[in-house]
């Protein structure tokens, strides 16, 4: 179920950059499409930042809660019926295709909320946890160039752990409920949950981007970002494992 999830997002990433980059025929159709790509970011905001659009590299949704899963529903439901009051045939090819596919992307996202997908946040192979671990380390897509950009995953780190406090009530739901993994999967997240954990900030996998400040940095801004990430880090795995 957790990969069904994870190929919908690669899905929605795909389907944004279609509609971002694609010239529709017909422009109401277009401006529809365009609406969807730009709320969609919003809505999914590592999805931006993954993609090079870096508007909300400092906001991380608790993705998990009721509040966001019923924002989400909202936003597929208002999307499908907006698509839906477009006939289909009237489309150009183009069009008839980008419809299609969004058409079944959001019938597939609202159907997933018909089945307690958040009291399993994460398995072995996919999960928040490793994103965090992958856009922290300075490697992959979120930026850390300037001084706000190291304030912008300051900030996504303090949400993250609002994020691993829903995802332990979510995981603990399951358990009641008897929604669970198999043992043999469960075994093998432990260790990488463990990994990320230290009591020394400057071993984390987290801090090269510390060790790494631009030279162009004030000796006041490195010695403000480099205390506020060493506490940042520590309160993060404390609350977190």
């Amino acid at each position: 179920m957790m990969m069904k999830r994870f190929g919908l997002m690669v899905c929605g990433v795909l389907l944004m950059a279609a509609c971002k980059q694609a010239k529709e025929s017909n422009p109401n159709f277009g401006k529809l499409l365009e609406s969807y790509y730009e709320d969609r970011l919003v809505l999914y905001p590592f999805e931006a930042t993954a993609i090079g659009d870096n508007r909300y590299n400092d906001k991380l949704p608790n993705d998990g809660s009721a509040e966001f899963m019923k924002q989400a529903q909202n936003f597929y439901k208002i999307y499908i019926n907006r698509l839906h009051s477009f006939k289909r045939d009237d489309l150009s090819e183009q069009d008839k295709l980008s419809y299609d596919v969004l058409d079944y992307q959001m019938r597939v996202q609202l159907d997933s909320y018909n089945y307690p997908f958040e009291q399993m946040p994460f398995n072995q192979m996919f999960s928040l946890p490793l994103t965090v671990g992958q856009f922290g380390s300075g490697a992959s897509a979120q930026p850390f160039k300037t001084v706000k950009d190291y304030n912008n995953w300051l900030k996504r780190l303090s949400a993250f752990q609002i994020w691993a406090d829903t995802a332990v009530a979510n995981f603990q739901k399951g358990v009641k409920a008897g929604i669970v993994m198999p043992h043999a999967l469960v075994i093998k997240m432990i260790p990488q949950m463990e990994s990320m954990v230290v009591s020394d900030a400057t071993k984390s996998l987290f801090y090269k981007p510390v060790k790494n400040m631009p030279k162009g940095f004030s000796a006041a801004d490195k010695q403000t970002l480099t205390e506020a990430y060493k506490k940042c880090y520590l309160d993060c795995s404390c609350s977190y494992l």
